[in-house]
């Protein structure tokens, strides 16, 4: 190997570095040394692998997002699809870099061969450099302008790799059958195989300004996707919010006419004690009670947006002979929206209630318990369900809805089943100022 192709080969392994730089920002990881050196390391292997076996371009480049996708599943933990799209993406750019200087490389080598023969060995190296650089560029322009800015749903995910996959085979036959992996010289000096340079430069363009389409559409559906999701959230707890103002309508009303009729009440169990009928006035203050309390709220939580969220369904699932225990303490905090606190509720009792309504009578119950402790604030909700039912108590946008929230506030969501007991617990971890799940600043 003379010192032109050690200088290209360095070239070329340079460019692992802003590749994998790339890739850990993609994945929203920060690069390591110790990850790296992991990576160095594989590829490393990859390249003794490929010098025994004299793999092709195809089998590199697997090898190549193989090595990518090992890193971000096992190492940043990433999900399978994004590791995968991640990986396919920053090898993408490294081998369309490459193909699109395949051209330029002919194009030049046809002239420099007629006029001085000894710097075609040197365009080599120019052209790595360029690829290099190209690829750099690539990286920075995607980082900061195309990268989703959330999780991009799986099938979307799909139509990325599918849709990519199908460009690379292109540009291996272009690699391999066109061009090969050396520029070759015909008698009369110019450069073989005698193609169309220019054509397939503009082919090679369109290929790689195709990735970068790819990924904006990509991206855009994603934003759309979670557009859908806060849109169905907002009119979902419009909806709640319309019960929750008509449910303190009824209440005030019922309250109103309460106190309109207290002094009569006072009038009558007067008239029973002054004629001493004890048992009666008893009787009539148990009534009393009974009016009282189907006034108040049945849990206090210390929040009245939670309480009058309570209040509306509670009641109702006591009706249907649900058996309810709720221990809730809320105390006073401008870190914690309202509005956060309401999908929470809303989405976990909503998911108890269809739960429970697969479930006998007497075995349906939902607990609700919630505390803050330091930072944290801690929600637990059970509730009984059938493991033999398709509703296993938490499913669908709810448990979506609740997660955003969570994910939020740099907490977490559990899920744990135990039996025919549907256990969900959320924690939150208390910030100083943080927007809503809808955009507006908590």
């Amino acid at each position: 190997m003379d010192v032109i192709s050690i200088l290209i080969f360095a070239i070329n392994e340079f460019k692992r570095i802003p590749a994998f730089l790339f890739f850990s920002k993609f994945t929203n990881h920060q690069a390591r040394a110790p990850h790296f050196l992991l990576y160095l390391a594989l590829s490393g292997a990859i390249y003794a692998l490929q010098s025994r076996v004299q793999a092709d371009l195809a089998f590199s480049f697997a090898l190549e997002t193989a090595a990518f996708w090992l890193i971000g599943v096992a190492v940043h933990k990433s999900p399978l699809l994004t590791a995968a799209s991640a990986a396919l993406l920053t090898t993408s750019i490294m081998i369309l870099s490459n193909g699109i200087m395949n051209p330029i490389l002919h194009i030049l080598g046809s002239v420099l061969v007629r006029t001085n023969r000894g710097l075609p060995p040197f365009l080599g190296v120019v052209v790595s450099l360029a690829s290099t650089l190209l690829a750099w560029v690539s990286y920075r322009v995607i980082l900061e302008k195309l990268r989703p800015k959330r999780n991009i749903p799986d099938r979307y995910l799909m139509i990325f790799i599918i849709t990519v996959l199908l460009l690379l085979m292109i540009e291996h036959y272009l690699s391999v059958y066109i061009y090969g992996n050396t520029l070759t010289v015909s008698r009369t000096g110019g450069p073989l195989p005698d193609v169309g340079n220019a054509q397939l430069f503009i082919l090679q363009a369109l290929a790689y300004v195709s990735l970068f389409t790819i990924l904006h559409a990509c991206r855009k559906l994603s934003e759309d996707h979670f557009g859908q999701m806060r849109l169905a959230l907002l009119e979902q707890e419009i909806r709640r919010q319309k019960e929750y103002v008509q449910e303190a309508a009824l209440r005030h009303k019922q309250t109103q006419g309460f106190r309109h009729d207290i002094q009569w009440h006072l009038a009558v169990l007067n008239g029973f004690l002054t004629e001493t009928k004890i048992d009666q006035a008893r009787e009539y203050l148990g009534r009393l009670e009974g009016i009282s309390h189907s006034l108040s709220f049945p849990c206090r939580t210390g929040n009245t947006v939670i309480d009058t969220l309570l209040s509306t369904k509670l009641n109702l699932l006591q009706h249907n002979g649900i058996r309810i225990e709720c221990v809730v303490n809320i105390p006073p905090s401008d870190s914690i929206n309202d509005f956060d606190l309401c999908v929470i509720f809303a989405n976990a009792l909503d998911n108890a209630t269809k739960a429970c309504a697969q479930m006998h009578d007497g075995k349906r119950f939902i607990r609700i318990s919630g505390k803050r402790k330091g930072d944290f604030f801690m929600f637990e909700f059970e509730n009984s369900f059938s493991p033999e039912a398709d509703n296993d108590g938490g499913s669908g946008i709810g448990l979506s809805n609740i997660e955003a929230v969570a994910k939020k506030y740099h907490g977490a969501l559990s899920v744990e089943k135990e039996n025919t007991v549907f256990r969900l617990n959320v924690l939150l971890v208390i910030p100083r100022r943080l927007p809503d799940i809808s955009g507006e600043t908590a």
